[in-house]
């Protein structure tokens, strides 16, 4: 089963939202692009779109990681 389709069984909804630009800045720097070049267009919509899905996948594993790891100490 795909990491997308598995729900957290203890999940939180901190009931925060933010904007979808914010989103790309976050996973432009995490990925260690240009904020600057992100911000004026200077890459390829794939590619941003590519770094946006890389970013989404790396924190969702995360999470289920952390989630796994709480288990384990129980």
């Amino acid at each position: 089963m795909p990491i997308q389709d598995l729900g957290l069984k203890k999940g939180v909804n901190p009931n925060i939202g933010w904007s979808l630009l914010y989103e790309e800045w976050d996973a432009c720097v995490e990925t260690g692009c240009d904020l600057w070049a992100w911000a004026s267009n200077k890459y390829p919509v794939w590619f941003k779109n590519r770094v946006m899905a890389l970013s989404r996948l790396r924190k969702l594993v995360n999470v289920h990681a952390e989630e796994a790891a709480y288990e384990k100490r129980k």
